[in-house]
């Protein structure tokens, strides 16, 4: 038999005008986080023009900015998964932010082509965490 202070917190449904104010600033952060993944895939993809001539790329590097992040996506949302599973949600999530606005800025600042596709595979990882 199951006791019944695991099936029912009494305390559950009183919620207070501060835990109403953490939930919505934590709906915020989280919904602004999805929109990461599809505006940094996007973003890419009307930049790519630009950034080929300022770092006088040839067009089969170029190609690689968004295929990478798809990429690294896509290999890394499993494993970080279970990252999430073991160690928390929370902390999973917000190391992802991070490492993605690092990333997202060291792409930006960086010199040759080599470097952006480094720091976009960085990027991906990130997104799926």
């Amino acid at each position: 038999m199951i006791p019944y202070s695991l099936l029912w917190n009494e305390r559950a449904h009183l919620a207070t005008p501060n835990d109403a104010l953490t939930a919505r600033i934590a709906l915020l952060v989280v919904c602004a986080g999805s929109i990461l993944s599809p505006f940094n895939l996007a973003a890419i993809n009307v930049a790519i023009p630009a950034m080929a001539a300022d770092l006088q790329a040839d067009a089969s590097l170029v190609s690689w900015m968004p295929t990478i992040f798809l990429m690294s996506n896509v290999a890394l949302m499993l494993p970080f998964g279970k990252l999430a599973d073991n160690f928390g949600r929370k902390r999973v999530y917000v190391s992802g932010l991070l490492l993605n606005a690092i990333a997202s800025s060291c792409a930006a600042l960086a010199s040759s082509i080599e470097w952006v596709l480094v720091f976009r595979f960085i990027q991906g990882g990130a997104s799926a965490m």
